[in-house]
């Protein structure tokens, strides 16, 4: 593919990335752990959080936390696992060998 095409290509460029990203929202990635549930999108936003009663005590709240964020980065290692597939994927509709350009 010819530079100049490439470059006469951005407007489509641009709306798959758009397009994509809209996807990246409506897929969810929903992880627990002891009880503490997770939902982010493949986009990386958090959607929803889940933490039962018994977990929300005072005496609780170290090792809520520390759940928390270790769930929380599982969903969202996930959900950038998703996210690179997406691009690959709909940057290679576009650009001939562009997945291949990105491992």
């Amino acid at each position: 593919m010819a530079l100049f095409d490439l470059f006469g290509n951005m407007g489509n460029i641009r709306h798959k990335i758009a397009e994509t990203r809209q996807q990246l929202e409506v897929i969810t990635i929903e992880k627990e752990k002891k009880g503490i549930t997770v939902a982010v999108s493949a986009g990386k936003n958090i959607k929803h959080i889940e933490i039962p009663d018994a977990l929300l005590g005072v005496e609780n709240k170290a090792e809520m936390t520390q759940t928390l964020i270790h769930i929380l980065n599982v969903a969202l290692n996930e959900a950038e696992g998703i996210a690179v597939k997406e691009v690959k994927s709909a940057g290679g509709n576009i650009i001939p060998g562009f997945s291949k350009m990105f491992g």
